[in-house]
């Protein structure tokens, strides 16, 4: 940016027209080195947690395991198959809950039978 405007300036002795385009530099020079300096205290105020950081990227690390594990692109793809197999889970548990109650069911009328049979 310096090279620009000092160029500019040279220029300025030969083309007088160059002076409002090295006035612009300037100016944008100025705007510039202004940017950096705030964003440079920015930065300054801005905590870094390492831990943080490595439970962040751990996090990222298993989301994208997971995605190509399930072959999906999106987190809302893997959430949607994750609220499928939770479903999934809770039919099964409910028809271990079902066969349970059936298997109880059967014996105590074997046993009726049973009773049945002997009397």
């Amino acid at each position: 940016m310096r090279s620009v405007r000092d160029a500019l300036q040279d220029i300025d002795k030969v083309y007088p027209k160059a002076k409002e385009l090295a006035l612009r530099v300037e100016s944008a020079y100025i705007d510039l080195k202004d940017v950096r300096e705030e964003a440079s205290r920015y930065f300054e105020e801005v905590e870094f947690d390492p831990a943080r950081q490595q439970l962040l990227e751990d996090r990222l690390s298993t989301i994208y395991d997971l995605q190509k594990k399930h072959s999906v692109t999106t987190v809302e793809e893997l959430i949607n198959l994750r609220n499928e197999m939770a479903l999934r889970l809770k039919n099964i548990d409910s028809l271990d809950e079902r066969l349970t109650g059936l298997e109880k069911e059967t014996e105590r009328k074997g046993r009726r039978c049973l009773l049945k049979h002997r009397s």
